[in-house]
């Protein structure tokens, strides 16, 4: 099973966006949450994903990502996930 390390960073300024080459626009939402595990659906560049994550064992977790179909991502996005992406 692959393993995912979430990191955080905080930058100091706005400089990097005139780096930026490209703009991708992201919408996700969090169908279930218990015992620090979570189900996740993203809408990405006309691709959706579902995530399932298993609780963080110290700086990893468990991860497993599925390809779905672009209309049933956007279809759980609005009627599961309280239409707020």
């Amino acid at each position: 099973m692959a393993k995912g390390i979430e990191r955080k960073f905080l930058l100091s300024a706005e400089t990097w966006r005139g780096l930026a080459m490209q703009k991708v626009e992201i919408h996700d939402g969090l169908l279930a949450f218990r015992d620090r595990r979570k189900i996740r659906v993203r809408f990405c560049d006309d691709k959706a994903t579902l995530s399932v994550k298993g609780p963080k064992k110290g700086v990893t977790r468990d991860e497993i990502e599925y390809e779905s179909p672009a209309s049933d991502g956007l279809a759980l996005l609005e009627d599961h996930c309280d239409g707020k992406f």
